[in-house]
């Protein structure tokens, strides 16, 4: 019988071992370069060997000791023992900025359904208590919140009030500052990139409109992937790199994240209409353009317009680039329950956590629509992984992270979890349990 050890070194290998042949065929002249670096990466902290209960128990110094030496993006994206330790203390590792709330220590009220945790999911054969239970669903933490009380909650792998990373989760708060732009008159989302960012103009990005970047179609070659996370020469690895502050892997120089974000070119014989998807490079400039329009770094924006009207568990951490830029993108940290607190703005139990009115008040019912929404509404600040028929919406992130919404409801359920390379394309088994239990108790 495999242990657990060997079925995660498996798993592992797998991976590698597809990315490095997805290279080789598509004739890259660093595959062999590319899949030494593998060979390098794949050390003890790189591999899923700890379950994600360890980071209840805490570390070892000799582990922490272990992350500060490899700490790069790809020891961080291998999910791996590190990633346990980078998802949580991220901040220890690279320099980071908190953004306070109106009010700290804020705990939403709860009224626990346990009968939540037998609901089964869609196609699923194991309860949800369950799912969350095994070892190879990395879920590391489960709040369910209902009409502003909170109705469910697991921490197989985290203290409730412990941080954890956002990744892409981190998209609703951008869109939420954008909703406000595009309501005070501040952006037209059909205008280009280049007429908020005149340094931009004369690149690729005078092709985009602030409307392909939030939707995730500008046609550039930025779609992060397995592949591209690892090439030394893309995009995408570079702009990783230069923001956590590492020197090129292929060339051995420290780049700036800004500049390699203007080399962008479009992916070969794509035209803007082609979905690539919505990206931390994306995100990044989105991030970029709200500081230009406010003067005001990104931090500071976001507590202004948003987190600072919030009664929370407490601030909001976000790292920082080596030049200072946020990494808003995807690397900013939370409590689950605040990250809840996010969702909830968009629900009708919002004055559960703030006494201002935080986003436009048409929006809402906007988002319930899904034709004949006004062509510079705030609801198209938002673009979601998917949306249901009945109006809820989830978004997911890398390592596993998922929130889901559904407004009618009145229903926020977010989960934080450490699985590497979770496919993006569909929605995760956790979306199944977590629509489920929406539809069978709200």
């Amino acid at each position: 019988m495999k242990t657990k050890q060997s079925l995660a070194r498996g798993t592992l290998m797998a991976n590698v071992g597809a990315v490095a042949a997805s290279i080789r065929i598509a004739e890259q002249p660093d595959a062999r370069y590319i899949e030494q670096k593998y060979a390098q990466i794949l050390n003890q902290g790189a591999e899923p060997l700890l379950p994600v209960s360890a980071s209840l128990q805490g570390f070892s110094l000799e582990q922490i000791r272990h992350a500060h030496k490899n700490f790069s993006p790809n020891q961080f994206v291998m999910g791996g023992n590190d990633a346990l330790i980078y998802n949580s203390y991220l901040n220890r590792f690279l320099p980071s900025s908190l953004v306070n709330p109106a009010e700290s220590n804020h705990r939403l009220d709860r009224s626990i359904n346990p009968l939540i945790g037998e609901v089964i999911g869609k196609n699923q054969t194991c309860s949800l208590n369950d799912y969350v239970s095994l070892p190879e669903s990395r879920v590391q933490g489960l709040i369910i919140v209902q009409a502003g009380q909170v109705v469910f909650e697991l921490y197989p792998g985290m203290k409730a009030e412990q941080n954890h990373v956002w990744m892409g989760l981190s998209s609703l708060a951008i869109s939420m500052v954008f909703a406000q732009f595009i309501d005070e008159g501040k952006i037209d989302i059909d205008r280009s990139i280049s007429v908020y960012l005149p340094e931009f103009r004369n690149t690729e990005w005078d092709r985009v409109s602030i409307r392909q970047a939030i939707n995730g179609t500008s046609g550039l070659n930025i779609t992060p992937t397995q592949q591209t996370m690892f090439d030394p020469n893309s995009y995408m690895s570079r702009f990783l790199a230069a923001q956590f502050g590492r020197p090129n892997a292929y060339t051995g120089y420290q780049e700036n994240w800004l500049d390699i974000v203007k080399q962008i070119k479009r992916e070969r014989g794509g035209a803007a209409a082609s979905e690539q998807g919505v990206g931390p490079i994306t995100r990044a400039v989105l991030a970029y353009i709200a500081e230009e329009i406010e003067q005001l770094p990104w931090t500071q924006i976001f507590e202004n317009r948003i987190w600072g009207n919030i009664k929370a568990e407490a601030p909001m951490v976000v790292t920082l680039a080596p030049d200072g830029t946020a990494l808003s993108h995807d690397f900013i940290l939370s409590s689950i329950e605040d990250a809840a607190r996010v969702g909830m703005l968009l629900c009708p139990s919002w004055p559960t956590i703030t006494n201002t009115l935080v986003l436009p008040a048409k929006l809402m019912h906007d988002m319930r629509k899904r034709t004949g929404l006004a062509r510079n509404s705030a609801s198209h600040a938002f673009n979601f992984d998917k949306v249901y028929g009945d109006g809820a919406r989830c978004l997911q992130g890398y390592f596993g992270q998922g929130m889901y919404i559904d407004t009618k409801r009145d229903y926020v359920a977010v989960y934080f979890s450490s699985q590497a390379f979770e496919p993006l394309g569909c929605p995760s088994k956790m979306m199944e349990y977590l629509r489920a239990a929406a539809n069978q108790f709200y």
